[in-house]
């Protein structure tokens, strides 16, 4: 960690669950919240902020930036038709695209610019340390991180390639301590201008337990052909 760090929660979006992620994250003292504009992320977000310390001075901000992944022809069909199609294109997560899909590169694009701003207010904030919550969707988180790590602008560390590159179940989470660019002469081992992000929980799912029933894609993955072999993509 470089100084005071600031801490952020970066949730996947889901309906049922918020009500575990409303205890979970009550112990955090919260000072910001971003959510997709989607009606389920905005639901989790107020979830978060209702179970919060800071309950009556958090507002939430919502950013189109934050959104999941437009998916073309699927849009508004069942994971089957989806998963099915992905299989016998070769079973690519991060290549797959849909007819009519947003490109994964314009995904990144936007998500990553969304995180460069979020990364400048905190650089000039006046709080010496922030926990940030940002709630949006699991093929828009996916690529945020996978551009994160290509980009020379960050030193990532703790970083795990073999659960990385999974869906993110609903109520999951993704930990991280973001470093100061003003810190940076504290590391040596970043360069100038590069800014450290550390991973400390990669897809948590602790809180998760017994409410499997919940979760719309751990259930398809456990009762169709399709999703048992499509399985090892997703969050276990």
């Amino acid at each position: 960690m470089i100084g005071e760090p600031n801490v952020a929660h970066i949730i996947g979006s889901t309906q049922k669950i918020n009500f575990v992620l409303y205890f979970y994250l009550s112990k955090e003292n919260i000072t910001r919240v971003y959510s997709s504009d989607y009606l389920r992320a905005l639901r989790t977000a107020e979830a978060i902020v209702k179970g919060s310390k800071n309950l009556t001075k958090l507002q939430i901000k919502t950013d189109v930036r934050l959104r999941e992944r437009a998916v073309g022809v699927f849009q508004g069909k069942k994971y089957q038709d989806a998963i099915t199609a992905l299989l016998k294109s070769g079973g690519d997560l991060m290549g797959f695209t849909p007819q009519g899909a947003e490109k994964m590169k314009d995904v990144g694009c936007r998500m990553s610019n969304f995180f460069k701003e979020l990364c400048t207010e905190l650089d000039n904030g006046d709080e010496e340390q922030e926990v940030v919550v940002v709630v949006s969707h699991s093929f828009a988180l996916i690529k945020l991180i996978d551009t994160l790590i290509k980009s020379k602008s960050y030193r990532v560390v703790h970083w795990d390639h073999s659960k990385g590159y999974k869906l993110i179940r609903n109520g999951s989470f993704i930990k991280l301590s973001l470093g100061l660019l003003k810190d940076n002469c504290e590391d040596l081992s970043t360069l100038p201008g590069q800014r450290r992000i550390e991973f400390l929980n990669l897809h948590e799912t602790e809180h998760l337990q017994g409410l499997v029933e919940n979760d719309t894609l751990v259930k398809f993955t456990q009762c169709t052909d399709e999703g048992k072999a499509f399985s090892g993509c997703i969050q276990s």
